[in-house]
């Protein structure tokens, strides 16, 4: 088998930095010199058209992986194009840049590392607004970074995979007699990177990374979004993001194929971590849906909450030393608060079909789907 180069980072490597900077120079040499005097300055107007072509590359980016995410909760793919998304969803776990990394003395490199900061940032927010005001509420959207989705798309998938009886050893295993590499409309994946993707050491990392790092910050961000003036209306969704991404984890690693592995095994704390920040997250989603008054969301999200307590075994709670009881008795104080809200709220019915619908991964019968 000939070699093959190892998977890069997502996003990052399909336009090179110095051809967009000369075509965004030259559109700003235009601009600039149609202007009152061609006096404006150049390096201004190349460095906001370049951030502007970052977060629109990062929009499309994330809106994508979205898309994604949601049909491996509806719809049945062949196992071949699961395989053919894998480095995809592997691409999108880019790692985070740290400070030190963040500045570069070379234009180019800057504006590839400008680029994956962007992307590794963006996120999607928008309000609807029905068209007749009795007609319900508004209703926001919001689809998180690339950080939350890159993981939850690669543990959706290859938890996909396990009920199609692809499990990590069988992926160790793959190969196929007749080529090495395959391109499935029009996604091309190597068997190489198949085994890559698979291996114990790449899936520990990435079990860990997405509890010690990934859905701890992403909560922190939303109780920063809750607490503060701006963006507070997302913050019942940011919350859930965060959910999702641990509901996807916990879904790989209870299936069948999975649960033996050593891999799952020599992370047991990590997967209990996980069963955690699902019932957090999704109870601080609840307290943020009810302080802004979405009553429905809020009890729908505290009823999760509580249904969630009961998966937990005595085992998993004293792995952590988490106290599920007192967790479970605030979820239910939260359940029962929204539910004499409601009361007054008769309203609301009429727009919560909408907002529920936005995120059908945390409705219990989809869960493991």
């Amino acid at each position: 088998m000939s070699s093959v180069a190892p998977l890069g980072d997502f996003g990052t490597d399909s336009l090179p930095s110095s051809a967009l900077r000369d075509s965004v120079m030259a559109s700003s040499s235009v601009v600039a010199g149609a202007s009152s005097g061609g006096v404006q300055d150049k390096t201004l107007m190349l460095e906001q058209q370049l951030i502007a072509l970052h977060r629109n590359r990062a929009i499309m980016i994330v809106a994508q992986l979205r898309l994604l995410i949601n049909s491996t909760y509806f719809e049945e793919a062949s196992d071949s194009l699961l395989l053919a998304l894998l480095p995809l969803a592997y691409r999108a776990c880019q790692r985070l840049l740290k400070d030190r990394e963040l500045r570069s003395n070379n234009p180019d490199e800057q504006s590839m590392i400008d680029s994956k900061k962007t992307i590794g940032e963006t996120e999607i927010m928008r309000s609807f607004k029905p068209p007749v005001a009795h007609l319900g509420p508004i209703v926001n959207a919001y689809v998180a970074p690339i950080t939350i989705l890159g993981p939850t798309l690669l543990f959706r998938l290859l938890f996909k995979l396990s009920k199609l009886g692809y499990g990590l050893r069988k992926l160790q295993n793959f190969s196929e007699p007749s080529a090495d590499s395959f391109n499935v409309h029009g996604l091309y994946f190597h068997v190489v990177h198949i085994h890559q993707i698979s291996s114990s050491k790449v899936m520990g990392k990435l079990i860990r990374m997405s509890i010690d790092r990934r859905i701890s910050r992403h909560r922190e961000m939303a109780n920063k979004r809750l607490l503060g003036e701006k963006e507070k209306e997302f913050s019942p969704l940011t919350f859930a993001s965060a959910a999702e991404l641990a509901l996807a984890q916990l879904a790989f690693g209870s299936h069948s194929h999975s649960r033996g592995l050593p891999v799952i095994q020599h992370n047991q704390r990590s997967f209990a971590l996980a069963k955690k920040e699902v019932v957090v997250c999704v109870g601080n989603a609840s307290e943020a849906a009810g302080r802004t008054g979405e009553w429905m969301l809020c009890r729908s999200y505290a009823k999760i909450a509580v249904d969630f307590c009961d998966t937990v075994s005595d085992d998993e709670a004293k792995l952590i030393g988490w106290d599920v009881a007192s967790l479970k008795a605030k979820n239910q104080r939260r359940y029962t608060h929204a539910s004499s809200q409601l009361k007054y709220h008769v309203k609301e019915f009429m727009g919560w079909n909408y907002s529920y619908i936005l995120h059908p991964h945390l409705r219990s019968s989809y869960l493991f789907r």
